[in-house]
């Protein structure tokens, strides 16, 4: 009889461990296209900020020119960047910065993402029922509920990542517009209202979408 009972709470307990499990790999399955355009955005992103960083680095750095015509004059001023290379500089080496880290979080989610969707790994921790490597059925329980918190906790950290780069792409954005409108402010005004205009514009419908999905995207619990 207590053989039964037992044997009857450990099916139980793997049938609520298959439930979270399958719930994780909806979430997965849900959020991997996300991830992947993520992904793809955030390396373009990177790469056109890394051109624009090779040319606004000039800023920081004595022209050859001007060094050659101090030598001829036997001046010792120094070279002094000006202020708006300064700042152009600093955004835009903070934005990719940011645009980087939002790749690597997307990266550590999709490998955390495997680990739900390797069906092998998954049959291999139902089938050890009779293996002695637990020690047993007394020790069937404390391995089932490990597994239990581990696919559990996934839910969390995988959450974390992806608003991590989330947070992180929009970030890098913010701080690549204000580089480029006072890169362009100094030469052509009306072009750099332009851009700060469009800024502005797909700061606030972006804004309006991330509020439309927070209240009113469905809450997938995995109790």
């Amino acid at each position: 009889m207590y053989a039964a009972n037992h044997d009857k709470e450990i099916s139980e307990m793997e049938q609520r461990l298959k439930d979270v499990l399958l719930k994780n790999q909806r979430m997965f399955a849900r959020e991997s296209p996300y991830l992947d355009a993520l992904l793809v955005y955030a390396g373009l992103f990177s790469a056109v900020l890394a051109a624009f960083l090779i040319e606004a680095r000039k800023g920081l750095e004595e022209d050859t020119l001007d060094k050659i015509l101090k030598e001829l004059k036997q001046t010792d001023e120094p070279f002094t960047p000006t202020t708006i290379s300064k700042w152009v500089n600093g955004l835009w080496f903070a934005s990719l910065s940011l645009s980087l880290a939002s790749a690597l979080f997307v990266i550590l989610a999709k490998a955390m993402g495997r680990r739900v969707l390797d069906r092998e790994e998954i049959e291999a921790m139902f089938s050890s029922k009779d293996s002695d490597s637990y020690g047993g059925s007394r020790g069937e329980p404390d391995c089932t509920g490990r597994y239990k918190f581990q696919h559990k906790a996934f839910k969390r950290k995988f959450e974390f990542l992806n608003i991590s780069a989330t947070i992180t792409i929009s970030a890098s954005l913010t701080l690549f517009y204000p580089g480029l409108v006072v890169l362009i402010y100094t030469s052509q005004r009306g072009i750099a209202w332009s851009v700060a205009a469009i800024a502005v514009a797909m700061g606030l419908v972006s804004f309006t979408c991330v509020l439309h999905d927070v209240y009113s995207a469905p809450r997938y619990d995995t109790e």
